[in-house]
């Protein structure tokens, strides 16, 4: 095996690697303005680059491995008038087209200088893709890569958690890259938070892709967001900029509904040569500091106590061009945040024991990419990603012996004891978080790719392979105060079992990582079980056929995950068979090495005009996404806790666990209404197999156990309409809506854990899925003046650079199952009889309202942009969750019951009011009307 392994990771570092978020491409035709003939041998010129080309035989040029961003070309022929074309914006992975039409010196004219614009149809688009460049993202009135994702067509986002759901996919089915380094945690598979709080100053071009996507993507079934930071080049520019609310005092109001929740952001940024006027050595850094009093607001409750978060945010990115032909990029980012989720148990008298959090993100690659020829490059890349995840109670976090000491917390009823809710209802001083958790994620990638332009034919060769390091503890540390008198050899190790303890790549206690293979089976405390490594590879081949009346993008990807864990050998008998030796005891013998899967996956897409204003484009594909790990690998001892015992529901991950599948089918059609404004209707389905959910294992022995198992399906099916009207007499905007529906048996691999508990039928139909949400769109608009322009007073234009951008979000809700009136916070762990078929009530249309307005200085080599950020500006109380006996936020209807009313008297008024606030949930409701100032200076 291990054999296997290396001979497959040596062929793939041979034959490099896939390189995610590529370069892009520019192509064009020059010809004779006058004449219209072609012209061969014009020297095509990227300005403040080495990159260039020159036309051939029939006046076509290209240039390959153009990093994303905006550019200046020029043309330069003799006899003819140099041209010079600005503001050429170039994507990942696609071509721009770039035509000259050059004019003879004998005509009388200087250089022709171009302003381009970019094409409202891009021909070469293939499936549905959004992109979005520093200067729109700036004059946005909301901030982060994921929120400018969240008000893109097929994407729905939970202001709670920032998950995003695309086109009906479980937020594990979206791949998020950084600079070609993907930075989703592999624990839960999700995207890292330091992806949602880049700095966003330091974003050259934010894209996404809510449809099929071509060969060289893997690890994704529904999304695609590929994030790309700013390039230094021979000019220096610079940034400072602060954001604030905090004019007044925290909590308090003005102008009306607004609120300060202490929301304050200061960000720097710089990038240029490091020899002057030269590009061979550049570098970009970008640092932003982040402190928020309240880091989740929402429209009812105001600040919350202790739920603060700080962070800082590092990236930067140095490029070195030691001869035209090479380019080596060494780049990486840093993420740190600490502070306190809030819950709505604890938040009135227990607040000092809200969650604490203590995160940290690295991230770094070396990127090295050579021109073998103007038609033929590769590039190589080595990657790091790691994340550090920690969490506990608010006061204890990781000093675990004082969770359920009496001698440190004297509201303890007695050691390792919290004491009782307030009438049941809320959290009394005190009340311990009892759960501790901390991970460490880690993985090495080899990359690369090699790619040449033959003919009409751009040609992709390459693959992937990544190593991991994962490490895990959680415990529920109240017990371990109680410590152990046993002399036995392994007592220390019973007392954290005892506890729940789960880990691997630390000692059972946590105190410190361990490496090495498992001595589980050995005697004595030192239960060491080393860290999982998982390893991923994949193989792709992709051939972009460009000709002018069609595009074609053909593709194929072999994936391959091994989760190089152990897997019991008899899921239903996992300590071997009762009656037999050893059987009902855990031992070496009941388990085995897990299987590795091997999938393919074939790719289609292809766009053609069927008018010069008209474009009509289609995708199919088959695309996988890897279980989240969290899911695959196990800790010996809580198997070993957990059937043996069995204290209580158990879920035990699943080694043998499949990829997730999805195939999908879109099409599409694009029309250009006049020359500045276009339509695009997209139409896509999907059927969606092999999703992860609960299983019991039943009858198993020594016990039955809840495992995982690739059963969930569903079909996703809908449209998108998107209007775009290019900037027009100072006016731009963008409406999106999407019309879909989701449907499946499960909305997550928790879905179905009570069925499975209670050991009842399994669903076999389809219903809405939680994440459902059937009608969903953005309106944006932004009117924006130039210099020397809007009203004039003597001499000067007041308004002259300033701006406004509206964004109006909308969507109908999500779905609920209805249910009979039940009291949500206490009396049992009981059954809660739906009234109504799953998911079939939907909670409140939401609308939301926010404005940019700024107005730009300049002073000299300085420019200053002052702006107003107004959030939620109808002070909305968007609905987002309710009680499913009544369909109200704020109300369960339990009090109205014989039983809530027996209650209510048998405990008086001071019971009810303490219920009726904590029924009144702030995470029932979205965000707040908020007003922010910000400024910031840029060269």
């Amino acid at each position: 095996m291990i054999r296997k392994l290396l001979l497959f990771s040596l062929l793939l570092f041979t034959l490099s690697s896939l390189v995610f978020a590529g370069p892009g491409k520019i192509a064009g035709k020059v010809t004779d303005k006058t004449s219209g003939e072609p012209l061969v041998g014009v020297n095509i010129l990227i300005v403040g680059t080495s990159m260039g080309a020159a036309s051939g035989v029939d006046g076509s040029y290209f240039i390959l491995n153009v990093p994303p961003g905006t550019y200046t070309l020029r043309a330069s022929y003799v006899g003819y008038r140099e041209v010079t074309i600005s503001n050429v914006k170039v994507s990942a992975d696609f071509t721009t087209e770039i035509n000259f039409a050059l004019i003879e010196e004998s005509i009388e004219l200087r250089e022709v200088q171009i302003i381009a614009e970019r094409p409202l149809i891009q021909k070469d688009y293939t499936n549905t893709v959004r992109t979005q460049t520093y200067e729109e993202i700036a004059n946005l009135p909301i901030r982060g890569a994921v929120n400018v994702v969240g008000v893109q067509a097929s994407v729905v986002q939970d202001e709670g958690s920032n998950n995003l759901y695309i086109r009906g996919g479980r937020p594990n089915e979206v791949a998020y890259f950084v600079d070609g380094v993907a930075v989703n945690n592999p624990l839960a598979g999700t995207g890292s938070a330091s992806f949602a709080n880049l700095n966003t100053n330091s974003i050259e071009e934010l894209q996404v892709q809510t449809g099929g996507f071509n060969a060289e993507y893997g690890s994704a079934m529904s999304g695609l967001v590929s994030l790309t930071t700013r390039q230094a080049r021979a000019n220096y520019f610079g940034s400072v900029e602060a954001i604030t609310d905090n004019l007044i005092k925290p909590g308090d109001k003005f102008f009306g509904p607004y609120t300060s929740f202490g929301y304050n952001v200061y960000n720097a940024t710089f990038g240029g040569p490091i020899i002057p006027g030269k590009d061979m050595l550049t570098i970009f850094l970008a640092v932003e500091r982040q402190f928020l009093r309240d880091n989740d607001p929402r429209a009812i409750g105001g600040i919350k106590p202790n739920s603060s978060l700080s962070s800082w945010n590092v990236n930067g990115k140095l490029s070195a061009k030691p001869i035209p032909e090479i380019q080596m990029l060494l780049g990486g980012y840093y993420y740190g945040r600490e502070g306190n989720n809030w819950d709505n148990f604890r938040r009135f008298r227990a607040w000092e024991n809200h969650q604490r959090f203590d995160n940290t993100t690295y991230s770094g690659y070396f990127k090295f990419t050579q021109n073998i020829d103007p038609k033929t490059f590769y590039t190589a890349q080595v990657s790091y990603f790691r994340e550090d995840l920690k969490s506990g109670d608010g006061r204890w976090f990781d000093n675990l012996l004082a969770y359920g000491d009496t001698a440190i917390n004297p509201f303890l009823t007695s050691q390792a004891t919290n004491p009782g809710a307030v009438y049941s209802t809320i959290a009394p001083k005190g009340h311990v978080l009892d759960r501790f958790t901390k991970s460490k994620s880690e993985y090495i990638g080899f990359n690369g790719d090699i790619t040449s332009q033959q003919g009409n034919h751009l040609l992709k060769l390459g693959g992937e392979y990544r190593y991991y390091i994962i490490r895990r503890f959680t415990v529920n540390p109240m017990g371990l105060a109680i410590g152990t008198t046993s002399t036995a050899p392994d007592a220390l190790w019973r007392l954290y079992r005892a506890n729940n303890v789960e880990y691997y790549g630390y000692t059972y206690d946590g105190s410190y990582e361990v490496s090495g293979d498992d001595n589980f089976f050995v005697d004595g405390n030192d239960k060491k079980e080393g860290p999982k490594h998982p390893v991923y590879g994949a193989f792709y081949v992709q051939d972009k056929i460009e000709y002018s009346d069609l595009v074609l993008n053909l593709g194929a990807r072999l994936d391959y995950f091994d989760a190089n864990e152990k897997v019991f050998k008899d899921p239903y008998n996992p300590y071997g068979e009762r009656g037999t030796p050893g059987g009902g005891v855990f031992d070496p013998g009941d388990i085995e090495d897990s299987k590795a899967t091997v999938t393919v996956s074939p790719r289609l897409g292809f766009s053609f005009p069927i008018t010069d204003r008209a474009v009509f484009h289609a995708q199919y594909g088959i695309f996988l996404a890897q279980p989240p790990l969290q899911y695959v690998l196990a800790s010996k001892t809580w198997l070993n806790r957990m059937i043996v015992d069995a204290p209580f529901s158990t879920k035990i991950p699943n080694p043998n666990l499949k990829p997730e599948k999805t195939v999908a089918y879109e099409f599409g059609f694009r029309q250009m209404i006049t020359d500045q404004a276009a339509i695009s209707i997209t139409a896509f389905y999907k059927e969606v197999k092999d999703l992860i959910q609960s299983r019991n294992i039943q009858p198993g022995y020594p016990n039955g156990y809840e495992s995982y198992i690739n059963t969930d399906y569903g079909t996703i099916k809908g449209f998108d309409i998107i209007f775009e009207l290019r900037r027009t007499k100072n006016f731009a905007a963008t409406v999106n809506y999407t019309l879909s529906y989701a449907m499946g048996t499960g909305s997550d691999p928790l879905t179905q854990s009570r069925i499975a508990w209670i050991q009842t039928e399994n669903p076999k139909l389809i219903a809405p899925l939680d994440f459902d949400r059937r009608h969903n769109g953005s309106i944006n608009l932004d009117y924006r003046l130039g210099a020397n322009e809007g009203p004039k007073v003597g001499d000067i234009y007041p308004l002259e650079k300033f701006g406004i951008n509206a964004l109006f979000a909308f969507n109908s809700g999500v779905p609920y199952t209805q249910s009979i009136i039940y009291n949500p916070f206490f009396g049992g762990v009981t059954e809660i009889r739906p009234t109504g078929a799953i998911n079939q009530a939907y909670t409140p249309w939401n609308f939301r309202l926010d404005l940019k307005i700024d107005r730009t200085f300049n002073f000299k080599n300085v420019s200053a942009n002052i702006y107003l950020w107004w959030i939620n500006v109808l002070d909305a109380k968007n609905v987002f969750s309710v009680y499913r006996g009544t369909g109200e936020p704020n109300n369960s209807g339990w009090l109205s019951t014989r039983e809530g009313q027996e209650w209510a008297q048998l405990y008086g008024q001071e019971a009810v009011d303490i219920f009726r606030a904590r029924e009144n949930n702030p995470a029932n409701y979205g965000l707040p009307a908020q007003m922010r100032f910000g400024i910031r200076l840029y060269y």
